[in-house]
């Protein structure tokens, strides 16, 4: 296994492919690695223990898929093709499928009302935000403190009430946006995501969203900013395949 400085050496010649393992491994480090060739996986720990790959290639990836273990259940930002290959040997048991969405090289032409400030979130607005989440089966209360401790966070506030917010996650994506029912259809989604771009833009970061295919909003509000599709990706839950041996089948058949 290869430290944390030489295996992000390895990711600098592919910065927008490779944007998500390198945030999670600034964000949470490494647990433990593989390589072959040019290509490699790490395993990390956030909310879970997560696999990430950085792979090009099938014959790599398979090479890679047969150093995986009966514990690594969770993987992160899988491929279409990596996720077929995956399921050759695993079960599924949940998967998130996005798009992933880089802003390019440009600053956002919006601009932020003076009505509204855009601060940073306490770890005190986790529970309201929490309450508020569409996604309560891919995250947890626990989950959105670290990530409000851990990472950027934006709160979009009139006075002193929030009216909406945006944080990333732990691999460095902007996500979790969200606007009171109430402040819909007041511009205040572009404000805040705004403001969030010019924050990473500001440290040397690529701002990137995942955004599911059926939430409409979100995406027309990623292409209106200038947002660029780069590629569909996956978040899965798996478990090896356990076959049932010859004996038992026959057990079974005679039981019925």
């Amino acid at each position: 296994m290869q430290n944390k400085d030489e295996i992000l050496a390895k990711l600098k010649d592919k910065p927008a492919e490779n944007v998500n393992i390198r945030n999670f491994i600034i964000n949470y480090g490494v647990d433990s690695s593989a390589f072959v060739n040019d290509s490699l996986f790490i395993r990390g720990t956030s909310d879970k223990q997560w696999v990430y790959f950085s792979c090009f290639n099938e014959s790599d990836f398979r090479v890679l898929e047969n150093m995986l273990t009966p514990d690594d259940m969770y993987f992160a930002v899988i491929e279409d093709w990596q996720l077929k290959i995956l399921l050759e040997k695993r079960k599924l048991i949940w998967k998130l499928t996005t798009l992933r969405l880089i802003f390019p090289d440009k600053e956002p032409e919006e601009k932020i009302s003076p009505e509204y400030v855009c601060r940073p979130l306490s770890t005190i607005d986790a529970g309201y935000i929490y309450d508020n989440s569409r996604y309560k089966k891919y995250t947890s209360l626990s989950y959105i403190k670290q990530r409000i401790k851990s990472g950027p966070s934006i709160g979009l506030f009139q006075k002193n009430a929030l009216l909406g917010w945006i944080l990333t996650y732990d691999d460095g994506a902007m996500g979790f946006l969200h606007v009171l029912d109430d402040y819909r259809r007041k511009g205040l989604g572009t404000q805040i995501t705004v403001a969030m771009i010019k924050h990473l833009k500001s440290k040397g970061e690529i701002p990137f969203v995942h955004i599911e295919e059926d939430n409409i909003n979100s995406l027309r509000l990623a292409w209106k900013l200038g947002f660029e599709k780069d590629r569909t990706i996956h978040w899965i839950k798996s478990e090896v395949k356990t076959e049932v041996k010859p004996e038992l089948k026959t057990e079974l058949k005679g039981d019925k």
